[in-house]
């Protein structure tokens, strides 16, 4: 098998672990990185180091390019790596918004024998991947709406040290660098996993508040969505919950799953579990509940984002272009309805 070349366009948290998962493949070396934070790049060993990707694209090529940067970089930065001819991982958000798919869209037709997949793990998670083979047999029917929350306390986590550290940590409280508040932060997380269970979505209405955290950025977001099968699905997604807190209800013909807790870095939305409720022939209700303890989402969609550069599947992969510019459109459409 051949060793396969690794760069990464930013360094920072969410960089340095996906490196760390790289690193169990074998056959894979890390051979570049790029930060412009100097701590973050004092902490790479393996390789050449830069302070930004334009030059790092310019000097280096590598089979594959994780792209882990602050949303305004997001689509420069794949476009670069696609055209220095690496297969891209980008972390989501994919753009700040719909406009700038639509550039990249127009792009990556040129790259057709590149994989270009996008960072959503929460398809990853042990409950999603529960919930979906139960929903794609049918055996509880189909489905009739979807209410999601998903939420935490913050915009940007509290940064101590200087003005200077808190300037360039506080991207995501600026619309002009991250597109978006809480709903491109995180609720984009649950758009995606809507998209998933259902999809097609064609019609929303929404109340958009940046009324606690009084920020450039959005800090809740309550929006309603109907699909082509007048199926409906409801979300919230906030800035103001003191205790974290995920779950996803889905309502079926023949019962209902109710998708609760998290497994995450911050380990702050309690223990990730599913309850499958049937509705039984004499209207009583049946329900088991499933729970786990360990995350493996991130080393999931890392091992099936390789998997499928060995296989040269270069077409029919999860994760692609049109599952990431279908979730931008739902974005889009909620920020357009308030």
């Amino acid at each position: 098998m051949n060793n396969l070349t690794v760069s990464f366009a930013g360094f920072g948290l969410v960089g340095q672990r996906r490196y760390a998962y790289i690193k169990k493949i074998n056959n894979i070396s890390v051979n570049s990185i790029s930060d412009n934070y100097s701590p973050y790049r004092n902490k790479f060993k393996d390789g050449l180091i830069f302070k930004n990707y334009t030059e790092m694209f310019k000097k280096v090529k590598t089979d594959i390019s994780f792209i882990c940067l602050p949303n305004k970089h997001a689509v420069k930065a794949t476009i670069l790596a696609l055209k220095n001819g690496s297969h891209v991982f980008c972390e989501k958000p994919p753009a700040r918004n719909l406009y700038e798919m639509r550039k990249l869209k127009k792009i990556i037709k040129r790259y057709p024998d590149q994989i270009l997949m996008y960072g959503f793990n929460h398809r990853y998670h042990d409950t999603i991947i529960k919930a979906k083979k139960i929903i794609d047999t049918k055996k509880l029917g189909n489905i009739i709406n979807l209410r999601g929350v998903y939420g935490k306390s913050y915009i940007t986590p509290l940064i101590k040290g200087s003005e200077k550290k808190k300037e360039h940590f506080s991207w995501r409280q600026r619309k002009k660098d991250s597109g978006g508040g809480i709903l491109l932060d995180q609720g984009i997380h649950m758009v995606d996993m809507l998209n998933l269970f259902c999809g097609n979505f064609k019609e929303a209405k929404s109340y958009i508040s940046s009324n606690f955290w009084k920020k450039d950025v959005e800090d809740n977001v309550y929006a309603l969505l109907k699909n082509k099968n007048n199926v409906y699905a409801s979300i919230h997604s906030s800035a103001t919950l003191w205790k974290h807190k995920f779950s996803l209800d889905i309502t079926l013909e023949k019962g209902m799953l109710n998708l609760s807790g998290i497994l995450s870095g911050t380990k702050s939305y309690g223990k990730e579990k599913i309850n499958i409720i049937r509705k039984k022939k004499n209207g009583k209700l049946s329900e088991i509940e499933h729970s786990f303890l360990k995350d493996k989402s991130w080393q999931r969609e890392i091992e099936y984002f390789v998997k499928q550069i060995r296989l040269n599947n270069t077409t029919k992969y999860k994760g692609n272009f049109s599952d990431a510019y279908e979730t931008m459109k739902v974005i889009h459409m909620i920020y357009s309805a308030n």
